[in-house]
């Protein structure tokens, strides 16, 4: 087997060789053409074309490389795809990790526990994400992301927060300058005082006692 390995007349054994390579290749060509022209979530927001790239010029270098035995190159294979996954997994898919990475505004959550303040999750789907990364002791209260249930939590919470992907609340009067902005998964995540949306965009009936006596002044 050894000598069938090393022979230069030995095409099946330059094949088994060459195929890792060939594999890595199609990988980094394929992450390449996604990273520029994909969408949602194997789009260029989630994959990095310089790691795609990075994937296709070690398969160069494998299919390029002559061991000198078989057990050579078992080894060197074994290295070079091993850099290989780490260069996909790390780097070209490195955008995409980041933005499951909860830390930051589980951090945030934790220092709005700390202060006593109400946070809320709108929307579906909540599964205690950010529990564990924010060191929270109480869960979250939910909202269905319905107009009614925003309204009743700022009546019921005026110093409340709420956590919400940017898509669900990108409709209303929102003061940005409040808004806590995070990438997360394939949108964004925002973390706001309830105060931070306007009254304007709410319906008419649900107005708090401070903004009637805001209207009340601006009247007078």
């Amino acid at each position: 087997m050894d000598r069938l390995a090393s022979s230069p007349t030995a095409p099946n054994a330059v094949v088994r060789a060459r195929l890792p390579s060939l594999a890595i290749a199609v990988l980094g060509i394929v992450g390449c053409g996604l990273s520029l022209f994909g969408k949602g979530a194997v789009g260029p927001d989630n994959l990095s074309t310089t790691g795609a790239v990075a994937l296709v010029l070690l398969a160069v270098g494998i299919w390029r490389q002559r061991w000198p035995d078989s057990a050579s190159a078992a080894r060197g294979l074994a290295v070079g795809t091993g850099i290989a996954i780490f260069v996909a997994t790390q780097w070209m898919m490195g955008p995409f990790w980041s933005r499951y990475d909860v830390r930051a505004p589980g951090e945030l959550l934790g220092t709005l526990e700390s202060r006593q303040l109400p946070v809320a999750y709108n929307g579906g789907g909540y599964q205690a994400t950010f529990q564990f990364a924010g060191r929270l002791t109480r869960p979250l209260m939910t909202l269905d992301n319905a107009a009614e249930a925003l309204c009743r939590y700022r009546l019921a919470y005026p110093d409340g927060w709420l956590v919400t992907r940017h898509r669900d609340i990108d409709q209303l009067a929102v003061d940005e300058s409040a808004v806590h902005h995070f990438d997360y998964r394939s949108g964004q995540l925002d973390i706001l005082p309830i105060s931070a949306i306007r009254p304007e965009a709410f319906d008419p009936d649900c107005v708090a006692p401070t903004d009637r006596a805001e209207k009340k002044h601006s009247m007078d």
